[in-house]
């Protein structure tokens, strides 16, 4: 699930654990974060949204990197299994982002099937 930059100067895309960009015009890549959990990231005008993936017996966090510093900032911690999707508001003011609640499966035993 590569993403293009809005000022179409970069591709985002995930490489590995972590998330990379090139140019849109060719050119080196470079890696821009370390870890990102699943496709779990937003390109902004001004940063990315994203989730790392967790440290073994810790929840997952979401992490916001701006471009301005190029520093990540820890947002907030995600309760619950996170899954494969996130989303913010243009405004910066809403996140959503999926988790798993229940895993489980059932075995069902039918008699007199023909």
């Amino acid at each position: 699930m590569p993403r293009e930059s809005s000022d179409g100067k970069f591709l985002y895309f995930r490489r590995g654990q972590g998330l990379s960009r090139i140019p849109a015009g060719g050119g080196a890549v470079s890696e821009i974060l370390p870890s990102v959990s699943e496709f779990n990231y937003e390109l902004m005008d001004d940063g990315i949204y994203f989730i790392p993936e967790p440290e073994k017996g810790r929840k997952a966090e979401l992490q916001f990197l701006s471009f301005a510093t190029n520093t990540v900032k820890t947002i907030t911690t995600l309760p619950g299994q996170i899954t494969v999707g996130l989303a913010v508001s243009p405004d910066h003011r809403w996140v959503l982002y999926v988790t798993q609640d229940l895993s489980g499966s059932d075995l069902m035993l039918v008699e007199n099937f023909r």
